[in-house]
């Protein structure tokens, strides 16, 4: 056979859920300039990017937003409470 002619379908553990910026900020519960913000901030790693240069949020990556920002209320909290507000 010259060539492996078979059409191999993606499973769905292969398919990972990607998002563009917007929505991912919108998942996230903050606005699209916050998400920026630590990005530009370099509190979050930043996602990769498809072909037009947008950022593509993936499962991981989501997860490392939701990580920064919880960890980001609980020093706005200490220090609320310490009376540093």
């Amino acid at each position: 056979m010259a060539g492996d002619d078979r059409i191999i379908y993606p499973t769905k553990e292969s398919q990972m859920a990607t998002r563009k910026s917007f929505i991912a900020a919108d998942e996230l519960g903050i606005s699209y300039y916050r998400l920026i913000g630590l990005l530009r901030s370099r509190k979050l790693p930043p996602p990769s990017k498809d072909s037009s240069g947008d950022y593509i949020w993936t499962d991981d990556d989501m997860d490392n937003a939701r990580q920064a920002l919880r960890l980001g209320r609980r020093r706005s909290a200490t220090r609320m409470i310490d009376g540093f507000a």
